[in-house]
């Protein structure tokens, strides 16, 4: 169990890298937080704008390394640290342990989908386009907070990881109320409809239980999802799942019904 448990650590810890080249070399995080990967040694931040203990996503210039702009799901800042002219009122939250990720939209250069997720909020995307606000970057506002999970549908984790064919990429998220995956495929062609599969430990409804994260190997074949307890003093839960990067499909847990040990181990 003990075994088990570090590797399941471990994943949780690594980084998940869904770009090929720089998108990943600043990040913004917690109270004005952040580090910049460009130089080296590492450079410590202290100009963002961020004011959050939780979720984070920043997105910088795949070729240069450059910051292009990050949230903490519920505004957007652009590189200038200033707030985008739509980047107000994402239906995410500084207080979801998950609150944005942001993924490139394959074959239209500069453009994003920003997904957001937040329990009472939704589940939802925003596309973002480099080319709005003068080359600062704005959300398209046709597409501002749409939602593909309900309020009372929805749970405070998400992730994404690439497709096998490098270029796609797959966004899972986890519902309320039951043990079902979501899994949405992003292609050139947009964001498909949800496929879905029930596996792995049930969340039951409420409570901190809808909190938790999902998490994928770096190669993409394996996937960590984690809950919180629903009562205080009850323990939390891993499941420790297959994912195939080439369909999307999610499989029965390494260990069934799942591994279900302590997540504090």
């Amino acid at each position: 169990m003990f075994r088990v448990a570090r590797i399941c650590l471990l994943l949780l810890l690594l980084p998940v890298f869904l770009y090929a080249q720089k998108e990943i070399n600043i990040w913004y995080f917690g109270y004005n937080a952040g580090l910049n990967f460009n130089t080296k040694p590492v450079t410590v931040l202290t100009d963002g704008q961020t004011f959050t203990r939780e979720g984070v996503a920043t997105i910088c210039d795949g070729a240069t390394g450059q910051l292009l702009f990050y949230t903490e799901g519920s505004t957007v800042w652009n590189a200038q640290h200033g707030i985008m002219p739509n980047g107000t009122g994402l239906m995410g939250d500084p207080s979801s342990v998950q609150s944005g990720i942001a993924v490139p939209f394959p074959g239209h250069p500069g453009q994003y989908y920003l997904f957001t997720t937040m329990t009472g909020k939704g589940f939802r995307y925003n596309i973002l386009d480099m080319a709005l606000d003068n080359g600062k970057g704005d959300i398209i506002p046709s597409t501002k907070n749409t939602i593909l999970l309900s309020n009372n549908e929805s749970t405070e984790k998400m992730a994404a990881t690439r497709h096998c064919n490098g270029r796609d990429y797959w966004i899972v998220t986890h519902a309320a109320n039951g043990a079902t995956f979501h899994v949405y495929l992003l292609s050139p062609s947009g964001l498909s409809a949800a496929t879905t599969f029930t596996v792995g430990a049930t969340i039951h409804p409420g409570g901190w239980e809808e909190t938790g994260y999902i998490k994928f190997s770096p190669d993409g074949g394996t996937m960590v999802h984690s809950l919180g307890s629903i009562a205080q003093g009850a323990m939390s839960v891993v499941d420790l799942l297959k994912f195939d990067n080439s369909t999307g499909v999610i499989s029965a847990p390494f260990c069934f019904p799942g591994c279900h040990f302590p997540a504090w181990y």
